[in-house]
């Protein structure tokens, strides 16, 4: 029995199934790397990085066509979207937490702020408005009269004749008389001290001091007693 020689592209396509077959065992048996591993796998760091990462896909090997008679190669093994889900959750866990900060408390509108108390007006204390300077004078005590009028009416008796004479001692001894009270009573005057205060109330008053005061116009005093002193 005579055998038939094989057709060459029936050589063809056997050689081609043969091929395929053991490269798709290579890649089940993991001796062969499948299609789309050669791609190094995204790092952590750039996972997080991308705000929105897009799902990742695999490229299709290209198609090629074979013969009638070649079995299709295995499927390739597609990566579930795993590592977008995660992705996902990295970029949602990486997203910075801002606290709102509690607004300040403010006053509100209309809401009456209480007044600080006044002081109270002191009713006893006031500033130096003025100092005056008076002479006050003395009080006669008669004696400057009589010897004014004694010697008055013998400067008075020096002068004229007669009735003329009497008349001119007697208005020298009425002149005397006066002359020697006044003498005695400026020879008895002292000084005095008028201080006018002005309190804090907007009244005034005078004080009278025997010796120069201490203070001087503008200085701030206190009545204690009815005496005038420095306030504190």
């Amino acid at each position: 029995m005579e055998v038939k020689a094989l057709h060459p592209l029936i050589k063809i396509a056997a050689v081609s199934v043969t091929a395929l077959s053991l490269a798709g065992v290579g890649v089940l048996t993991g001796i062969l790397p499948a299609p789309g591993q050669n791609k190094p796998a995204e790092t952590p760091s750039a996972t997080m990085a991308a705000a929105e990462p897009a799902p990742a896909t695999i490229a299709a090997p290209a198609a090629t066509t074979p013969p009638a008679e070649a079995a299709p190669p295995a499927a390739a093994r597609t990566a579930p979207p795993v590592a977008a889900s995660k992705s996902k959750e990295s970029a949602k866990r990486a997203k910075p937490v801002t606290k709102e900060q509690p607004a300040a408390a403010t006053v509100a509108q209309g809401e009456a702020v209480p007044a600080k108390a006044a002081a109270p007006v002191c009713k006893d204390c006031g500033v130096i408005e003025s100092i005056m300077e008076v002479k006050k004078p003395g009080e006669g005590t008669g004696l400057g009269a009589v010897a004014g009028g004694v010697l008055g009416g013998l400067l008075g008796n020096q002068v004229g004749g007669g009735k003329g004479r009497t008349a001119m001692a007697v208005l020298g001894a009425a002149g005397g008389a006066y002359a020697g009270h006044q003498v005695e009573k400026n020879a008895r005057s002292n000084m005095e001290y008028q201080i006018t205060v002005r309190f804090d109330d907007g009244t005034t008053q005078r004080f009278t001091e025997a010796n120069p005061p201490a203070w001087r116009q503008g200085d701030r005093v206190k009545v204690s007693d009815g005496i005038l002193r420095s306030a504190d």
